[in-house]
């Protein structure tokens, strides 16, 4: 699923960064995620391709997050 994405701490430095400009909330790490979270509901919410299994894909996030976190 990943795509080969590149993942780094200096990308996700940068991505709290714009988050905490936001809000300064974002600077806990659990509302960062939070915030990271909603993002992804509401792209997900917004695609309009009829053939995505909205849901499905949310599950493969779920479990893509796990391989991760693992």
């Amino acid at each position: 699923m990943s795509g080969g994405i590149q993942l780094s701490g200096e990308l996700i430095s940068g991505v709290k960064e714009v988050l905490v400009k936001h809000d300064a909330a974002a600077e806990n790490d659990l509302m960062t995620m939070q915030y990271l979270s909603a993002i992804i509901g509401y792209v997900l919410a917004h695609q309009t391709n009829p053939a995505i299994d909205k849901r499905g894909f949310l599950n493969d996030l779920g479990t893509f997050m796990g391989q991760v976190l693992d």
